[in-house]
């Protein structure tokens, strides 16, 4: 039927070749000193996309202008409803995770089923009891050795003023 799959992999050996390449600019130093406008790279692209669908029209099975013009995207710059729908759809995507998430959220916050509410603030507290530190963060028993006192020690230091011994 004509369809060719490719597959393709970029390797790199060196690490350091590999972040000089990503660094380097992509574009030639002149592009970015003269740029092109936008009227040379419309006609770059029409001659492009001239030469191609000559090509391909001598091909087997022959593909049409149109199909080649479709395909490489000649009126990237006109609006297009099948491309602002498509956009629509994955950015709706990405974020649905995070706007059902914000949902569930609320209705924990508003109670609306207590069961649930319930549920989640007690595996909160849970991981909350679970993550909290040991000893008090202030005291290192340690550095003021209260591990190796004696008990005459711990008598003088709690004793009241005046004496109560």
């Amino acid at each position: 039927m004509g369809e060719i799959q490719l597959a393709m992999r970029f390797s790199c050996c060196s690490l350091f070749d590999l972040l000089q390449k990503y660094l380097r600019p992509m574009l030639p130093n002149l592009h970015y000193l003269h740029p092109l406008s936008s009227h040379q790279i419309d006609s770059l692209r029409y001659q492009a996309t001239q030469i191609v669908s000559m090509r391909l029209s001598c091909a087997e099975p022959p593909l049409r202008k149109e199909v080649v013009a479709c395909k490489l995207d000649v009126g990237s710059k006109m609006w297009s409803r099948r491309r602002s729908k498509t956009n629509h759809c994955r950015i709706a995507g990405i974020l649905s995770g995070l706007i059902a998430f914000c949902k569930c959220f609320d209705h924990v916050c508003t109670w609306k089923n207590p069961c649930i509410t319930i549920l989640v603030r007690m595996l909160f507290l849970r991981l909350n009891y679970r993550g909290r530190p040991r000893y008090p963060p202030h005291v290192d028993i340690r550095l003021s050795q209260v591990d190796t006192t004696h008990m005459d020690e711990l008598d003088e230091e709690f004793n009241t003023f005046p004496t109560s011994q």
